[in-house]
């Protein structure tokens, strides 16, 4: 299920039950514990009033045509951004990679870099060395 349904899902949960057992107690409360703006469940507010009549589906239908209808016309990117990640059409913006080398394979690593860059003419006249430091690690951490 796409994260906007859900989270409308848990407001829509949240919102029918009595207020008295309601937790957290009021909307504001709610909006921080969920990350959410309160203007965005005062839009939902409205629409949930406008849609009473309709199944939850169906109402989810029509918050999903208003979004789209606001992104189109708006020139806020976070709208644009929004759509896009209710759709699954945002494509990740960073990778972690974890990359585990030892000494050796750091420092051949570090000779082919520089003779890519000594070929490729990025280095200035005259010649420049990698020097390999002493360390005090262990052999086999080396």
């Amino acid at each position: 299920m796409p994260k906007l349904d859900r989270k409308f899902k848990e407001y829509f949960d949240w919102k029918i039950l009595p207020e008295a057992e309601r937790i957290p107690l009021t909307q504001k409360e709610y909006a921080i514990e969920k990350r959410l703006d309160v203007r965005t469940l005062q839009r939902w507010d409205k629409r949930l009033d406008e849609t009473s009549g309709l199944d939850i589906d169906e109402q989810i239908k029509r918050m999903d045509d208003s979004l789209y209808d606001e992104a189109l016309r708006s020139t806020n990117a976070k709208m644009k951004e929004l759509w896009y990640t209710r759709h699954g059409l945002l494509i990740q913006k960073s990778v972690e990679l974890k990359v585990t080398l030892d000494a050796d394979e750091y420092a051949k690593l570090g000779r082919e870099a520089e003779r890519e860059l000594r070929e490729g003419g990025f280095y200035p006249q005259g010649e420049v060395e990698v020097q390999e430091v002493n360390t005090l690690l262990p052999e086999n951490i080396r």
